[in-house]
């Protein structure tokens, strides 16, 4: 079967199911279940190109990360096809939160970069970008111009950047990536942190409203990964 599983109609899930075929990144316990270790080179996992995630208006982005200090910019995720269009969530060079909608891009003033896990958050509602760091708005900013993020049909990328420069390859753990099109409230993202669902191999899951049982369709994606 394919990698992907997809919800629609209403509501839109998307896991990666565990006979997704690959070399790595590999597997390894993570804050609800198992995360994925990647190298810093040229470990990745890429998602093929959804219609849902194309064109967004709004959105908010959130993971759990453990990652040691930074030099570079280290993707955390990226669906972009240039630096002026699309959506991505890095590590800044000083190991802080970064984030950039189109062309408008910020960071925060905490330390994500420690070797501790965090969770973290970035999200746009049409108006305005926020981050937040373990369920705590860390920085707004007001970003007008960055219209409707056209992702151009590139692929999700996690861990990796789309330019495939090794420079800004993720080296650490990602765990529970979850992508919303819609921006959500710092007390909803704070409910992310204490518990959820043991997902275990589920490393992307895309939301947007309540899930509808009954209405699926599958997608392909390439994974990187042998899972357990």
């Amino acid at each position: 079967t394919s990698c992907i599983t997809t919800q629609l109609d209403g509501g839109k899930t998307s896991s990666l199911l565990p006979n997704c075929p690959g070399t790595s990144p590999e597997w390894t316990t993570g804050i609800l279940g198992t995360a994925l270790v990647f190298d810093g080179v040229n470990d990745r996992v890429t998602v093929a190109n959804e219609v849902v995630l194309d064109q967004l208006v709004h959105i908010t982005m959130a993971t759990w990360i453990q990652h040691g200090p930074t030099d570079n910019y280290r993707s955390i995720l990226d669906k972009r096809s240039g630096f002026t269009n699309g959506f991505d969530l890095y590590l800044d060079p000083n190991s802080k939160l970064f984030m950039r909608i189109n062309d408008a891009s910020m960071s925060t003033d905490v330390v994500v970069g420690d070797g501790a896990w965090h969770h973290v958050a970035g999200s746009y509602d049409g108006t305005t970008m926020r981050l937040y760091v373990d369920g705590v708005l860390q920085a707004s900013q007001g970003a007008t111009s960055a219209g409707t993020l056209d992702t151009a049909d590139a692929p999700l990328q996690i861990g990796y950047h789309f330019t495939s420069d090794p420079k800004y390859a993720f080296a650490g753990l990602i765990d529970e990536i979850q992508i919303f099109e819609n921006a959500l409230t710092e007390e909803e993202i704070a409910t992310m942190l204490p518990a959820g669902p043991d997902l275990n191999a589920a490393i992307v899951s895309v939301s947007h409203g309540p899930l509808y049982v009954g209405e699926s369709a599958t997608v392909d994606a390439v994974l990187s990964a042998v899972l357990p």
